[in-house]
């Protein structure tokens, strides 16, 4: 039996959840929840006073949180406007969902051959969105290579996980879910996983008097569409951190509103002053997306301009 607490409410018997009550979209049900049913993420935690599931965590570990759109336009539209290259997933065409799954996967198993110990103590949350928003998994790299073994195995899952959703855009409730968890983590606050601290890399930063300490954490999200009017105007609650640890990329064109409101609400990069933002908009921006894939998940960077040129081979 495997035990699970969502990390807004209290860590005791009662409140806990088991394999067969806890919530399909790992978002607490409780009336009761501080979470009010959008940050409640239900995780997997020992059971109180011994027993359960312990999830493994080190003392001191990095954090990516993806934000992967899942709504229509993501499956209904090609990659890339104009364009229609063929899917591997049997689908008509290569659409923007199994583009980005694969560019996803790939970034996270070039990591495993990464020996270095951000990497490996590094763990990966990924939240699904579209006009709602649901945990799919929280693991460390190195578990999620195991498991997987490949990453067309990994990629096939993502795929799979987002095309469950397919509605509006409601990008506010998914960045409020990754603000809520990524806060109570640079704490060590996160229920039953036991003792940990998150680890920090010190960068040179002139305009700040010299060394800065930069929490080994990020967020990443992506979409390829517009907030919905009827979720309020797109914002940013991290700008609340020092640095601002959210990193957008947009997949489609300049040109349209969603990236517009994307690149208005994302900070500076506190190493180059650069719009932490990315636009996906053609076959060859495919390699650019893939490195930020794997720039977050070893929060190593936050620009454009952090990326080295010789990894956008």
């Amino acid at each position: 039996m495997k035990y699970y607490y969502c990390v807004e409410c209290p860590q005791t018997p009662e409140l806990v959840y088991d394999d067969s009550t806890k919530p399909d979209n790992f978002i607490c049900q409780r009336a009761e929840c501080p979470g009010n049913g959008l940050t409640g993420l239900v995780i997997e935690a020992p059971y109180p006073g011994g027993g359960g599931t312990k999830v493994p965590i080190a003392q001191e570990v990095g954090l990516c949180v993806l934000l992967m759109d899942a709504s229509g336009s993501m499956f209904f539209d090609p990659a890339f406007k104009g364009q229609r290259f063929p899917s591997t997933f049997g689908n008509a065409f290569l659409n923007k969902a199994e583009m980005v799954s694969k560019c996803a996967a790939n970034a996270i198993f070039q990591l495993k051959d990464i020996s270095l110990k951000k990497h490996q103590e590094a763990y990966i949350m990924a939240i699904k969105f579209d006009h709602n928003q649901s945990l799919m998994f929280l693991k460390p790299i190195k578990e999620l290579i195991q498991e997987f073994g490949e990453a067309v195995n990994f990629a096939k899952y993502l795929y799979e996980e987002l095309e469950q959703m397919k509605g509006g855009t409601n990008i506010n409730s998914a960045l409020e879910m990754a603000y809520s968890f990524i806060s109570k983590f640079k704490e060590g606050n996160i229920p039953g996983i036991g003792d940990f601290e998150p680890m920090y890399d010190s960068i040179h930063l002139p305009n700040k008097g010299g060394d800065y300490e930069i929490p080994n954490i990020r967020a990443m999200i992506y979409t390829d569409g517009e907030q919905l009017a009827e979720y309020g105007a797109l914002q940013n609650p991290f700008m609340e951190h020092d640095p601002d640890l959210l990193l957008g990329a947009f997949i489609g064109d300049q040109s349209e509103v969603g990236c517009d409101q994307l690149r208005n609400i994302v900070s500076k990069c506190p190493i180059h002053n650069q719009d932490q933002f990315f636009i996906i908009d053609s076959p060859q921006s495919q390699s650019t997306l893939r490195r930020l894939f794997r720039m977050a998940s070893d929060a190593s960077g936050f620009c454009p301009s952090c990326i080295a040129p010789t990894q956008l081979r």
